[in-house]
C-alpha cells in the first residue's frame, strides 16, 4: 500500500514538474511614453494652470489601454521628484494633466509594467525628461 502510494505521488510530481516546461514564455511588449507642454490651453491659463500632455504608444495596443501614467517634477535646483498627478489612457494612449503655471522644473511621465490577463506583459515605460524654466 505505501509503495503504491509513493509510486502515485512520484508520478503526480513528475506530471507537475514537467507542466511549466512546455508552458509558453509570457510575451514582453516594450512601449514608448512622450511627454509635451501646451503653454496655451484653452481655459486653463486662465486658472493659472498649464497642461502637460502626451502618447503613450506600444506594438500591442492592449498596452496602450486604460494604463496609468503619473507625471513628476523635479524642481528647479534639484531635489526629489514630486508626483504632479495620475491620468488612466483611454483607448489611444492619450494623456494630459493640469500642473499650476509657476511650477518650473523637470518634468517627465511614467506608466508602471503591467500583466495583461493575455500573459502579454506590457514594460514599464518613462518620457524624456523636458525642462521648463520661464521664471525669470
Amino acid at each position: 500500500m505505501v509503495a503504491r502510494l509513493t509510486v502515485a505521488l512520484l508520478a503526480l510530481t513528475a506530471v507537475v514538474l514537467a507542466a511549466p516546461a512546455g508552458a509558453k514564455a509570457p510575451e514582453k511588449v516594450s512601449a514608448d511614453l512622450s511627454i509635451r507642454v501646451d503653454m496655451t490651453p484653452r481655459k486653463a491659463a486662465a486658472r493659472g494652470t498649464f497642461e502637460c500632455q502626451g502618447k503613450l504608444r506600444s506594438e500591442k495596443r492592449a498596452c496602450e489601454n486604460f494604463r496609468t501614467v503619473s507625471l513628476f517634477r523635479i524642481p528647479e535646483g534639484g531635489g526629489k521628484a514630486e508626483v504632479l498627478g495620475d491620468y488612466e489612457t483611454p483607448g489611444n494612449g492619450k494623456w494630459s494633466i493640469l500642473v499650476f503655471a509657476n511650477s518650473d522644473g523637470t518634468y517627465f511621465a511614467t506608466t508602471p509594467k503591467v500583466n495583461l490577463p493575455s500573459g502579454t506583459i506590457c514594460k514599464r515605460a518613462r518620457s524624456k525628461d523636458l525642462v521648463r524654466d520661464v521664471m525669470p
